[in-house]
């Protein structure tokens, strides 16, 4: 028996349950067979203003006092909505992106942070954390170098926002620790190499470190005298932590609107990470009123084991979507995107995997509204169906033929909106937006 077809897109660059254990990984080749998954992913898989006209639809319905300027899109991949958040508008908006994947965050300061992260003004930061943690538990990316060269790629630091404050007891550290350098270099010894701290596969160090460094030797070899080059040392380390602790403090400032896209929450499979997930965004919203959207999916057809041929409206890029293994006992299912090269017509099979937990919309409310969100609304819309079916697994061939019919528009749920008919496609398969909204203290 063949796969059944369906109509819905899918998918995120997380390709496992989500773990904090990925924080502790390297970077992982961004190609695969000579081609940028990433690139391509961003081509097949997302339409960032379409979502990004929802977020703004839904802030003005629920909060509406004024114009949403700062986003945080958490599992934010490669950025791609973040970035195009800040390119958006005549209004300087800014948005702060976080993930757990370190090579699609450095992937995206690279392809989508130019003249954003590395203006003189910053509007985008990306973070690498867990979305459950703290955000000082995150490290910042920096947007130095983010220029679509991955040779000049970005420097990732790690620090905490409570490292990163200047009180004048951390600055005279910072002054004794170089002038202790100076002294082990006078005696002959090497100086201990003090850098920020990186994660492990990131050994990149911080370019002011090797200023002060390049000081110190100079000052060995009698190029530099006196305390001249400890001050100016001193200077340049105290720059470099005042310019990430501010960069720390305007990425983590208070959303106007955060979004976690692509089914992400689906990768949080304990009602614990769920709910640590949710508390960590309500405390990071405006006090003035803000939203957290995330989209769902359910019904039969979200169950069942599926191969589809999809195109992107917008790009006229396909792929092919699977889901198979759904276990009814867990609610855990097994996903896979497959992308194709336009150019090459190449496919890279499989390139993204995805275990879900495929939670219910009712589960959702009662944790967000445990964690502290005033008000939660639903909007809702049926998968289109067809009752025509693929060929068997790995049959990939696609039915240009074949019309994809068009998906309705989102409705907020009321039973009254809803005849008889969308309540019978719903129960067969539903796309959803959730609604988490904080209102004006």
């Amino acid at each position: 028996m063949g796969k059944k077809r369906q109509q819905y897109a899918g998918g995120h660059y997380s390709r496992r349950e989500y773990s904090k254990d990925d924080l502790l990984k390297g970077p992982e080749p961004s190609g695969y067979a000579g081609l940028d998954r990433h690139a391509l992913y961003e081509s097949a898989v997302q339409s960032p203003k379409g979502d990004i006209s929802y977020l703004l639809r839904f802030y003005q319905c629920y909060v509406g006092q004024q114009v949403p300027l700062h986003l945080r899109e958490d599992f934010c991949g490669t950025a791609l909505l973040a970035s195009t958040w800040c390119r958006g508008d005549i209004v300087k908006r800014t948005a702060m992106g976080l993930d757990i994947d370190g090579d699609a965050l450095t992937w995206g300061m690279q392809h989508n942070g130019e003249g954003l992260a590395d203006a003189a003004h910053p509007s985008l930061w990306l973070l690498h954390g867990d979305v459950t943690q703290p955000l000082d538990k995150a490290r910042l990316i920096s947007g130095e170098g983010s220029s679509g060269n991955p040779s000049s790629g970005p420097i990732t630091v790690a620090t905490g926002v409570q490292d990163l404050s200047l009180e004048a007891t951390e600055a005279q550290a910072v002054s004794s620790s170089i002038e202790n350098n100076a002294v082990n270099t006078e005696h002959g010894s090497d100086p201990p190499q003090h850098q920020l701290r990186c994660p492990e596969g990131h050994e990149q160090l911080s370019a002011d470190y090797h200023t002060a460094q390049a000081l110190h030797s100079s000052q060995a070899n009698g190029q530099e005298g006196g305390v001249d080059g400890h001050d100016r040392a001193a200077e340049q380390q105290e720059r470099a932590a005042a310019k990430l602790s501010h960069d720390m403090a305007q990425a983590c400032k208070p959303a106007d609107v955060i979004c976690a896209f692509n089914f992400s929450v689906c990768l949080l499979h304990q009602r614990s990470h769920v709910q640590a997930y949710f508390r960590q965004a309500r405390e990071a919203i405006s006090t003035k009123g803000g939203i957290l959207v995330f989209d769902l999916l359910g019904g039969h057809a979200a169950e069942e084991s599926i191969l589809m041929h999809r195109h992107n409206d917008t790009t006229g890029a396909r792929f092919v979507w699977e889901q198979e293994g759904f276990n009814t006992v867990t609610r855990h299912i097994q996903c896979y995107i497959t992308l194709k090269d336009p150019d090459t017509r190449k496919n890279l099979r499989r390139a993204f995997q995805y275990n879900w937990r495929l939670w219910t919309i009712p589960e959702l409310r009662e944790m967000l509204v445990a964690a502290g969100f005033n008000q939660t609304y639903v909007w809702l819309r049926p998968m289109q169906d067809s009752s025509r079916e693929d060929g068997e697994e790995g049959d990939e061939k696609e039915d240009d033929s074949s019309e994809e019919l068009q998906e309705e528009d989102f409705k907020e749920y009321d039973i009254k909106a809803f005849d008889a008919k969308t309540l019978e496609l719903l129960s067969r398969g539903w796309t959803a937006f959730l609604v988490g909204v904080v209102l004006p203290a």
